[in-house]
């Protein structure tokens, strides 16, 4: 149990972040995220079964601790700059850049959940398409339209909000 501990505690120092994102796309409120992750990391240690790939185990159990909660909650998604950029503090914010991460946070909200979801663990947690096909369960294909279509559909209502 102490080595299930110990890289649980390595995967969370690693991926943390990630993970948090990735609840995040989902869920649109950073609370129910992090329960998300918690719940993620609390099932694995309350089994105490170690997969063979134990980072993409975890993933996928954050994903789906998200949409449980989802399913729980009557809850719309309305996501908040300061969970999305949270980690990009450093980029010394100023009042215009805050409102261009605003309307991008509303934008996203705007999206369908898994344009949302591979846009945001695309961009900005980093994963790979082929990662977010193997995370999701879904073809690669799904993955890079979704991706595109809603890229396009975040343009056009920056687009329309500049005209």
């Amino acid at each position: 149990m102490k080595s299930l501990g110990r890289k649980l505690e390595r995967i969370y120092d690693e991926f943390g972040q990630q993970l948090f994102l990735c609840a995040l796309a989902v869920t649109g409120s950073g609370e129910l995220a992090e329960d998300a992750v918690h719940d993620a990391f609390y099932g694995v240690l309350r089994t105490g079964n170690v997969p063979g790939n134990l980072k993409a185990y975890l993933f996928r159990s954050v994903r789906n601790a998200a949409i449980d909660i989802m399913r729980r909650e009557s809850h719309t998604v309305k996501l908040r700059i300061e969970d999305i950029f949270e980690c990009q503090q450093e980029l010394g914010r100023n009042a215009e850049i805050e409102q261009l991460l605003d309307r991008v946070a509303q934008g996203l909200s705007r999206l369908t959940e898994s344009e949302r979801e591979t846009i945001m663990q695309h961009l900005v947690a980093g994963m790979t398409f082929r990662e977010l096909a193997e995370l999701q369960g879904r073809p690669i294909g799904s993955i890079t339209a979704w991706y595109h279509r809603g890229i396009t559909k975040l343009r056009q209502q920056m687009e329309k909000q500049d005209g």
